[in-house]
């Protein structure tokens, strides 16, 4: 009798884990856009369509620093939700003030 063969998931079943965070980093992002709106920055489609790759860069980052974690799906949309929230700058500050202190500096 022959061995069975397990059918292939194909591209979408192995990207579907990550249509949640990234819809969630593109929320972070909306948000941030939405609050520069509200102090007075003025709003562009054009910037919000180059957010596009921060957006699926965030939303990787967001579910495998939860997965590395071992948290809950939600808490991956979560961290997805806040990188994007905090946008390319905010996370090279934080990771830029992290180095510092783990180096000693000032």
């Amino acid at each position: 009798m022959a061995d069975p063969v397990a059918p292939d998931p194909g591209p979408l079943a192995l990207l579907a884990p990550l249509i949640g965070p990234v819809l969630s980093a593109g929320i972070g992002v909306f948000m941030r856009h939405a609050h520069d709106a509200v102090t007075g920055k003025p709003f562009s489609l054009r910037r919000l369509v180059f957010e596009i790759p921060s957006m699926l860069g965030f939303g990787v980052m967001g579910g495998a620093v939860g997965s590395y974690l071992g948290a809950p799906e939600i808490v991956q949309w979560g961290v997805a939700t806040l990188l994007g929230s905090l946008g390319t700058q905010g996370v090279d500050a934080v990771i830029a003030r992290y180095l510092r202190g783990k180096t000693g500096g000032g």
